[in-house]
């Protein structure tokens, strides 16, 4: 999971102003969230239309899993301590020791007791975060590329005549469609001791734009998919009447034959609007479901069991940095970015773009194990039917009112304004990977937040706040929690190593560290982290009208969570690479995979501040990795 939201000035798109608001958003009194989310069904605009099978995946704690905790107060606000303290001078620690004193033994105290009140009872929301959760993506007005669309790069063919762009999207969409089936049937294994709720909202589903704040809208009986070729949209049936799926040699030559179509038919546009505002694409969605006919057209894309994306090929077949572009913001004429997307260019090079607000990377990992398996052929047949049998796509053509279109130029240059301000470098870091690091008696994620600290410290002379995504899907509904990754363990050691202390001292420095961090990524996932019980209480301040408690206030609070490095560990089978955007205007993304031999990272910041450069910061961290492997 990670934290990419950003929340961007419009109409006028300022790419780097954007990001303090979410900050803002989460922790300030201008939002009244109990007047925000729909108590009897959440987010789901359906809900009470779903089929009982998808309801009880959703509602019913069919395993049996503990309540996201609520922790003492004393607990959290003494972690909240422990984690600001290396960003603290010593009066500013103190100062920050009294601010915790005080709002303990003040408003802190009823604020907690009515978040525990608050969290007795059954139903929607299922823990003390999740409607502060589901809020917060919901009510987001920035545009989702960059801001809430992570991805995942699915590693490429063993055998190079089988890198195959429609080949390969066939494959896949057939496995995924099995997959949904499975989860519809109720069918599929349990993650072990982890919740599964999640998993029916990452398909034939779409993020409706709503005024104010968006809708989840979910069509589980949806049996065929969405596909944008040239900006072009298309539907195709895949699942027949009878459930049977369609071939995949089926599926692959109706995608060919969309890709002719959509490139007979002259580049299209209409996608573009969905990178847009929230609002904008909301007034836009708005007139032109006011045209007759165009209101089932929509709902018909947005029902589609996933969004396949037919790409051109690339400039240079094989580039990691174009590759890395091409997901995190593609063409955006070519994007659904209310759907999870499938992603597949001209070269077979394929990804996974998602939407954010209703799963994370645990959940994402999963299905592609899942699907990957079964394009390799390891899971157990399927019925299908023949291309022959099937119906072909239908283009779904819009009645566009001339200030729709006028909306769709200025998406476009808004978009482009985006794609030039983000800076992407891949580091592929071959040297050595887990295999050699576990030699050193340290945590293989443990060693890279130190790289990651200790070259943004060499870079930058100082020790950033980090936030690095952590699951906490052992509980209930449970998403994901903040690991404040910059401990005073982890400074000690930075600082040894960059000034070259000796050797034996910033061993000893690095396992204190890596043991530390093991100590606080657990505890985090265990439900012991501080960040969601804080963000909590602020916004339940703020529903109440309170003037905003000194302690969420004061500027080191607010530094201490202006995240320099948001970082998150996607590793798992068939990936090759995991991105996604910084979440401040100075600040680098660092989405990486830790293989056994190697490890790759995807640095990214914004081309728009001075002080940032993601080519050096990539640089910074495989010299300190080699420094650390030096160290042995």
């Amino acid at each position: 999971e990670t934290p990419c939201v950003q929340d961007h000035a419009m109409p006028v798109l300022r790419p780097l102003e954007p990001v303090r608001a979410v900050l803002r958003f989460l922790w300030s009194p201008i939002r009244k969230l109990r007047q925000r989310i729909r108590k009897s069904r959440g987010p789901i605009r359906n809900m009470a239309a779903l089929p009982p099978t998808v309801q009880k995946i959703i509602n019913d704690n069919v395993y049996g899993l503990p309540r996201l905790p609520i922790n003492p107060l004393g607990d959290t606000l003494e972690r909240y301590l422990t984690s600001v303290k290396p960003l603290c001078t010593p009066d500013e620690y103190a100062a920050q020791e009294k601010l915790c004193a005080e709002f303990q033994n003040g408003v802190g105290a009823q604020l907690h007791a009515d978040l525990v009140s608050e969290d007795a009872h059954e139903g929607y929301p299922f823990s003390f975060i999740e409607k502060h959760w589901d809020v917060m993506y919901n009510g987001l007005r920035c545009p989702a590329p960059v801001n809430i669309s992570p991805f995942f790069a699915i590693n490429d063919e063993k055998d190079a005549k089988d890198m195959v762009q429609c080949a390969r999207a066939a494959k896949f969409v057939h496995g995924f469609t099995r997959w949904t089936r499975k989860v519809l049937a109720g069918e599929l294994e349990q993650d072990k001791d982890m919740c599964s709720h999640a998993y029916p909202k990452h398909f034939s589903s779409a993020k409706i734009p709503v005024k104010g704040m968006d809708e989840l809208a979910m069509y589980p009986d949806s049996r065929h998919i969405t596909v944008i070729s040239n900006g072009n949209v298309f539907t195709l049936e895949i699942v027949s009447l009878e459930g049977t799926i369609l071939e995949v040699t089926g599926i692959q030559a109706k995608l060919e034959d969309i890709v002719k179509r959509a490139h007979a038919e002259g580049a299209g546009s209409l996608p573009i609007l969905t990178a847009e505002d929230r609002d904008v694409w909301a007034d836009a969605r708005a007139s032109l479901e006011a045209v007759d006919g165009n209101k089932d057209k929509l709902q018909a894309i947005d029902a589609g069991i996933i969004a396949v994306c037919l790409d051109e090929s690339p400039v240079k077949a094989g580039d990691l940095h174009e590759r890395a572009q091409n997901l995190l913001v593609g063409p955006g004429s070519n994007r659904w970015w209310d759907k999870q997307q499938l992603v597949v260019d001209g070269s077979g090079f394929m990804g996974i773009v998602f939407e954010h607000s209703y799963g994370d990377g645990t959940n994402w990992g999963r299905f592609i194990n899942d699907v990957m398996a079964d394009v390799e052929g390891k899971l157990a047949v399927m019925a299908t039917h023949e291309a022959s049998a099937a119906s072909d796509a239908v283009h779904v053509t819009l009645t566009v009112p001339a200030s729709v279109q006028s909306t769709i130029d200025a998406a476009k240059a808004n978009y482009r304004k985006l794609q030039d301000d983000i800076s992407i470098e891949v580091l592929d870091f071959s040297s050595f990977g887990k295999d050699e690091i576990k030699t050193w008696n340290c945590s293989p994620d443990a060693v890279l937040q130190l790289a990651f600290q200790a070259a943004y410290f060499s870079l930058h002379n100082k020790m950033p706040p980090v936030y690095e995504a952590c699951a906490t899907r052992k509980f209930f509904h449970g998403r994901t929690e903040t690991i404040r990754a910059c401990t005073e363990a982890s400074t000690a050691f930075c600082k040894a190593l960059v000034s070259k202390a000796p050797k034996e001292e910033a061993v000893a420095l690095m396992q204190s560290a890596a043991k530390t961090h093991s100590a606080i990524s657990k505890a985090a996932a265990g439900g012991m982290g501080i960040d969601r019980h804080l963000t909590a209480m602020a916004n339940n301040a703020a529903a109440k009208g309170m003037a905003t408690p000194a302690l969420f206030a004061d500027a080191k609070f607010q530094y201490a969570k202006n995240w320099l490095l948001s970082t998150s560990n996607g590793s798992g089978p068939f990936l090759a690479m995991f991105g996604f955007a910084a979440v401040i205007p100075e600040g680098y993304g660092l989405g990486y995979l830790i293989e056994n031999k190697k490890v790759n990272i995807v640095c990214t910041c914004f081309n728009s501040c001075k002080d940032t450069d993601a080519k050096k910061m990539a640089a910074s961290i495989a010299n300190t990795l080699n420094a650390m492997c030096a160290l042995k």
